[in-house]
């Protein structure tokens, strides 16, 4: 670690942004841990060139935040340093065929992007980190030919298809190799948990998996891909009668809209029977809201959502004690695109949601201002998206609200008069695009209102 900080001010290096100043850091202490002057290829390495452009880092974004690093039989020795987790954009990292030892790092549980991680054919030991189950992101994950033992922890188990509620290997933890084949392995791992298993007597030649970089699958499946739903009327006059404001939603003019599409898919449960009539118009309104921002393409986490589990195991949520009402929604940096339906305020009926966070995505149109019926909402936080409208003044019905992220949208318009007297009472931080001095910004809002001018 020293080294890497001796390094970055012996070169004088002048960084763009700290990001890029500790995604830089984080790689020079990857050099110098594993002893990089050893290394087959070092083309590019602690040069002041672009990281992306250093041998193995095999493509950044276009922020040139690094999304692959592959060092795969490069002669790497030594250990895997905890500030590798540094890198927060990356999405896949080969590092198999070395001669890596010590252990798995359980800062590598932080990375909030990883699909593909490839550490097989080295010396690690200890135990298969826990952490590694908090990546809800990843697809493939290649341990085998080391010298790791113990259980596989339950948590990364809890990512594979059928544990996420998917009936096919296409979402989820789809590939998990271990060294859990022979009659007392050295990993022990849970039946259908491990894709692959292997033996001390297997030849190092064996199959070594590539990355190849997710698809997004279109929402456009063919006629003959889709099975026929069936109406049920009655459930349809419950849902109206019990949801005061949304009739509309369910009238049969509205036959393939998100909403519709919602109750056909209630409709055709096998647990229907079993939910009562709360559990029916929230999970009514969590389904319209999932296919109200899957339009362009699918969510990039959607674990068990849509499935007759508990929506409390859907990713993303979390329930109150009872293990029924929902009382969070965090769905930040998701891939989530579409609109924001109005149904999203049944979720609320419970009276106890406190928290949504939709930032960092894609979801347009209008903020719907049913949005202000979530009467105990204390975080609302829909940041960077492409939100355009005015914001609505029922958000200042939100008398619990503490904390209002607005910024990095299109709006327009002043700031209701409703939201900024919340400032006298719980509303604690309120940042919006209403830099003055930015032509861009359309929000306007005063200082005694806005805390953050974006």
């Amino acid at each position: 670690q020293y080294k890497a900080y001796s390094w970055l001010v012996e070169k004088n290096y002048e960084p763009t942004s700290d990001i890029l100043t500790i995604q830089r850091y984080a790689l020079a202490t990857l050099y110098f841990a594993t002893a990089g002057a050893g290394w087959h290829n070092t083309s590019g390495w602690m040069t002041v060139d672009n990281e992306c452009s250093w041998f193995g880092v095999t493509a950044c974004n276009q922020r040139n935040m690094v999304t692959e690093l592959a060092l795969n039989e490069n002669y790497l020795v030594g250990t895997i340093p905890l500030e590798l987790s540094h890198l927060r954009m990356i999405e896949s990292i080969d590092l198999s065929g070395n001669d890596l030892y010590g252990t798995i790092p359980t800062q590598l549980g932080w990375f909030e992007e990883l699909e593909w991680l490839s550490l097989a054919d080295n010396f690690l030991s200890g135990n298969v980190p826990s952490e590694l189950g908090n990546i809800f992101t990843l697809s493939e994950v290649y341990l085998h030919f080391n010298d790791l033992e113990g259980d596989v922890p339950e948590q990364i188990c809890e990512l594979r298809p059928t544990a996420i509620g998917e009936s096919d290997e296409t979402t989820g933890l789809i590939e998990f190799w271990n060294d859990c084949g022979d009659d007392l392995p050295q990993v022990s791992c849970p039946e259908n948990c491990c894709t692959r298993c292997f033996t001390a007597d297997d030849a190092e030649a064996s199959y070594s998996p590539t990355y190849e970089p997710t698809v997004i699958p279109t929402m456009n499946p063919t006629v003959d891909d889709v099975p026929a739903l069936l109406e049920n009327d009655d459930l349809r006059l419950f849902l109206i009668e019990h949801m005061d404001g949304f009739e509309d939603s369910l009238s049969t003019e509205n036959i393939g809209t998100a909403q519709y599409e919602a109750y056909l898919w209630l409709a055709n449960s096998n647990n229907l029977d079993e939910l009562d009539v709360f559990q029916r118009v929230q999970r009514f309104g969590l389904v319209a809201f999932y296919l109200s921002t899957t339009a362009e393409s699918d969510w990039k986490i959607s674990n068990r959502w849509k499935t007759e589990q508990s929506e409390c195991k859907w990713y993303g949520i979390t329930c109150d004690d009872d293990e029924i009402t929902v009382t969070e929604i965090s769905l930040p940096r998701n891939r989530m695109s579409g609109t924001l339906p109005p149904e999203i305020a049944l979720v609320g009926l419970g009276g106890k949601i406190e928290k949504l966070d939709l930032s960092s995505n894609q979801i347009g149109g209008a903020i719907p201002p049913q949005i202000g019926d979530l009467k105990n909402i204390e975080i609302l936080n829909l940041r960077g998206n492409d939100f355009e409208g005015e914001v609505p003044t029922e958000i200042g019905n939100l008398s619990k609200l503490k904390i209002l992220e607005l910024q990095s949208n299109s709006l327009t318009g002043p700031m209701p008069s409703e939201i900024c007297a919340l400032r006298t009472k719980s509303l604690e931080q309120l940042g919006a695009d209403c830099d003055q001095t930015n032509p861009l910004d359309e929000i306007i809002c005063s200082e005694s209102c806005c805390t953050t001018c974006f």
